[in-house]
């Protein structure tokens, strides 16, 4: 445990001394585009629900993906 903890601390340390970006002369003026799109897909599921007055269980059930209409923003 104490290896452990030991290690996450050095974790943060190095992280201060690291740099994401470096501005130098010839990436100046440059231009960056992003674009991402995320789908998901679930197996099938079992869900229980139990409480004082009930107990029962619905079996494979079937999630959706409803992602949002692509906007720009």
């Amino acid at each position: 445990m104490k290896k452990l903890f030991l290690l996450g601390i050095f974790y943060m340390f190095l992280s201060q001394l690291t740099f994401a970006q470096i501005e130098t002369r010839e990436t100046k003026g440059d231009f960056y585009f992003y674009w991402g799109y995320n789908r998901s897909s679930y197996s099938l599921s079992n869900l229980h629900f139990n409480g004082p007055f009930y107990d029962f269980t619905l079996y494979d059930l079937k999630a959706k993906d409803r992602p949002s209409a692509i906007t720009w923003q």
